[in-house]
């Protein structure tokens, strides 16, 4: 059956064990959709979010697709332009630095640049701005 399974059922990765949801946001990936956590910095701007969701397909496919920054246009909207500049090869993992432009309206859009960090180890993928390229936004 490819009905929601509650949280508990699921193959969480090990860093994310510790996710507490609140009711709403269980009952909310319980019916399949996806849970953003956002936490501000209390000294400044920035801060950091966790996302997940519940995927009913094989892993391969589901890490074949995110991965695939070449052809994220299209499949997000907006987004113009998405482009891999840069990719390393860490101890445990993979850094993937890509190119994003987005046109929010006519005449409007804004470019920024990302570090991920891609962990197969751990079933994770995260990403921080590359402050080594101007960013449209902090």
């Amino acid at each position: 059956s490819n009905s929601p399974k509650p949280i508990s059922k699921l193959k969480i990765p090990s860093s994310l064990a510790k996710l507490d949801l609140s009711n709403q946001d269980q009952e909310k990936f319980n019916s399949g959709n996806m849970v953003v956590n956002q936490v501000s910095k209390s000294d400044g701007p920035g801060g950091s979010a966790v996302a997940i969701q519940a995927v009913y397909a094989p892993v391969d496919v589901v890490w074949r697709e995110l991965l695939d920054f070449n052809a994220y246009v299209g499949k997000v909207e907006k987004l113009s332009e998405c482009s891999i500049y840069e990719v390393n090869t860490l101890a445990e993992s993979k850094e993937i630095k890509v190119r994003f432009v987005v046109k929010a309206a006519p005449g409007f859009q804004y470019e920024y640049y990302c570090s991920h960090i891609f962990n197969p180890e751990t079933g994770t993928l995260s990403w921080t701005l590359d402050r080594d390229h101007k960013n449209d936004f902090k």
